[in-house]
């Protein structure tokens, strides 16, 4: 098991050892990165068929047909419908230029309200875009509570307000072609949106749901609960002839993670049961430690839409309160009991499986000497811990 333990965790220093900068990413920077995905797959679907005379945009399908995308959609009449696949055409280049290129827009997460004014009154949006600053500011809250196709839609509808159409700005207000009335524009915005959308049933091979990536755990959370299982070896056999010299080992885990800095607390329970001088004494050791300290969280890749990207190193310093209890059996029970203060030093290495669900793989270096009184049990070597866990991040 050690030798397994070593090789989960320094396999990825190994083999990425010039990426070792950056961090996991932000609470929606996943969601984020794969909606721009999708945008661009999109609009490079729609670009591909600008030759194709037969190809129809702009109206909706029946996997979308009840959900509130389609509602601009089932609003269009023919020539609006016409007007927007052309729109969508003439405008792919541009929107596939922002997405791909990471200079020429940026994104801006925000916990507060975004409110705009509209028509003399104030309204909350989910997203606002600045066109002078080529800068879309995005409500975090909102965009995490969205499905993904209303992500791309949103996030379509915003970078087109970043190009031109014909020459003028594409904007909320006025007509535009047969989008006639004061929200003209928000009408064509909001149906090559809602197109942008649903395309992904249409050309699925094109388009990729990369629901794995969405559903994969994500580093931002803050809470963390785990448990592991492992042993702990005494790195010199101790002297006594009822002293262990291995521990079978689990623990309890919570963490709190601000950032890459952690608060961390556990309970880990060292055990061990032998039989000693030709099977006539029964030896029990139960040894109970509470933890609590910090740790810090490095990431050693950059994507955090990646596996490895949200995969990271934890490293624990621990503050640990030992009592142990030790008893011998033989015609009568003897039960002896010790109490210290020690520390750990601890490397765990986590890595994403689903629903904020991770495994991990970890070394702790104990140290916490103590002794029995009236037995002769000396325990002055430190401890070697190896172990195999899984964590749950909310």
């Amino acid at each position: 098991m050690k030798h397994l333990l070593w090789l989960l965790i320094l396999m990825p220093i190994a083999s990425h050892a010039n990426t070792f900068v950056g961090n996991g990413g932000g609470a929606g920077d996943v969601e984020l990165s794969v909606t721009k995905k999708q945008v661009a797959e999109a609009f490079r679907a729609i670009e591909k068929r600008k030759d194709e005379v037969d190809v129809e945009f702009c109206r909706c399908n029946d996997t979308f047909r009840n959900r509130s995308v389609c509602e601009p959609l089932r609003a269009l009449n023919e020539k609006q419908r016409d007007y927007c696949s052309n729109a969508l055409f003439k405008q792919a280049p541009e929107i596939l230029r922002m997405v791909y290129n990471p200079n020429t827009v940026s994104f801006r997460w925000t916990n507060e309200e975004i409110r705009v004014s509209d028509r003399g009154e104030t309204r909350a949006v989910d997203a606002v875009t600045n066109r002078d600053k080529r800068e879309i500011t995005l409500n975090l809250k909102r965009f995490l509570d969205l499905k993904q196709f209303e992500r791309v839609f949103l996030l379509t509808h915003e970078l087109l307000h970043l190009t031109a159409l014909n020459g003028k700005a594409m904007q909320d207000e006025g007509d535009v072609g047969p989008f006639d009335g004061q929200e003209g524009g928000r009408r064509l915005l909001n149906a090559m949106g809602a197109s942008a959308a649903v395309l992904q049933v249409q050309y699925p091979y094109e388009i990729k749901s990369y629901r794995a990536r969405l559903n994969r755990s994500q580093s931002w959370k803050r809470f963390w609960l785990g448990m592991n299982f492992g042993v702990a070896n005494m790195n010199d056999k101790p002297k006594g002839t009822f002293a262990s010299e291995d521990f079978s080992r689990s623990q309890l885990t919570a963490h709190y993670a601000l950032g890459d800095f952690v608060f961390a607390a556990s309970y880990r329970l060292e055990a061990n049961d032998k039989k000693v001088l030709g099977g006539a004494v029964k030896v029990e050791e139960n040894v109970n430690i509470y933890s609590f300290g910090v740790g810090y969280r490095m990431f050693p890749f950059r994507d955090p839409e990646t596996f490895w990207g949200q995969s990271h190193f934890l490293i624990q310093v621990m503050a640990d309160y030992v009592k142990s209890d030790l008893k011998l059996s033989e015609t009568f029970d003897l039960k002896y009991s010790a109490k210290t203060w020690g520390g750990s030093v601890a490397v765990n290495y986590y890595l994403p499986i689903f629903w904020g669900f991770w495994g991990y793989a970890g070394l702790s270096y104990e140290v916490h000497p103590y002794k029995y009184e009236n037995v002769n049990v000396n325990y002055k070597s430190n401890l070697l811990s190896q172990y195999l866990g899984v964590a749950y991040a909310f």
